[in-house]
């Protein structure tokens, strides 16, 4: 299934620091979407710059879209085990990161007379808990059409966000949740971008989280996602046109699949 994720890319190494290959199957109207919404990302990295407490968020994530017109990111755990094996039997990575189980509690709460909706996350680091209270805003999102597989999966969603942290001093002590997910995450670093496979468990509380969790064939979804890490830095090569940046999140998302897909 995988080619592997850096064969692709690798490939065309030596000469993306001047021009970049279009894949032959992609079509030009999937290249000038991405290409909108890598320049509305380069401009917000341009007008907040002095703004060192928010996140700007490049990512794409691979899944479904229903007959209803909803994104479902659970790709199922045959092709997520699949992935994540021939990730493990790559040496080239910059760095592979430990499981780490992150638990993230959602709900709303007023914010210098605004309601915000926030996410506090939970985890380990260092062997000290870890919480990161976040406000995630959604900028631009586009939906990019996948077909040959239709077996594994149909769509690649690809969105920039915003993520403005909060200090706690902000937060209630106590407060009731509208979303709990239990995430188990391995994470792989190649350059800029981290590529996560994380099974999830989602439920109104954490208590229900749990249940599902412990009842892991049931309830579990499987998510792969691919995240710019660092997006100021990379934005701001020489090299890295809009078109450049476009493509190339093209080629991870073919490194992960079959040859015989096509992106429209």
């Amino acid at each position: 299934m995988l080619k592997t994720i850096l064969a692709v890319y690798k490939k065309k190494a030596d000469t993306m620091s001047c021009c970049i290959e279009i894949p032959e199957n992609v079509s030009a109207e999937c290249i000038q979407n991405l290409q909108e919404l890598v320049s509305s990302v380069r401009n917000c990295i341009v007008h907040k710059a002095r703004r060192t407490h928010s996140n700007i968020e490049l990512e794409m994530r691979l899944g479904n879209v229903t007959p209803n017109g909803t994104f479902c990111s659970d790709i199922g755990e045959l092709s997520w085990m699949r992935i994540m094996s021939a990730m493990d039997a790559s040496s080239d990575w910059t760095k592979k990161h430990e499981p780490l189980e992150i638990i993230d509690f959602f709900y709303t709460h007023d914010i210098e007379g605004k309601q915000e909706n926030i996410r506090t996350s939970r985890f380990i680091k260092e062997n000290k808990i870890v919480c990161e209270h976040i406000v995630k805003k959604n900028e631009k999102k586009i939906s990019l059409e996948i077909t040959g597989i239709p077996n594994l999966l149909n769509n690649i969603r690809v969105a920039f966000n915003t993520e403005t942290v909060i200090d706690k001093e902000f937060l209630p002590d106590i407060t009731s949740t509208s979303c709990v997910r239990i995430k188990h995450r391995k994470s792989y670093e190649w350059n800029n971008w981290r590529y996560d496979l994380t099974k999830v468990w989602s439920a109104p509380t954490y208590a229900a989280a749990t249940r599902m969790r412990d009842d892991v064939k049931k309830h579990t979804t499987y998510e792969i996602e691919m995240e710019l890490q660092r997006s100021d830095v990379y934005f701001g090569k020489v090299s890295h046109t809009d078109e450049y940046i476009a493509i190339s999140l093209l080629l991870k998302v073919i490194g992960l699949l079959p040859k015989h897909i096509n992106i429209i």
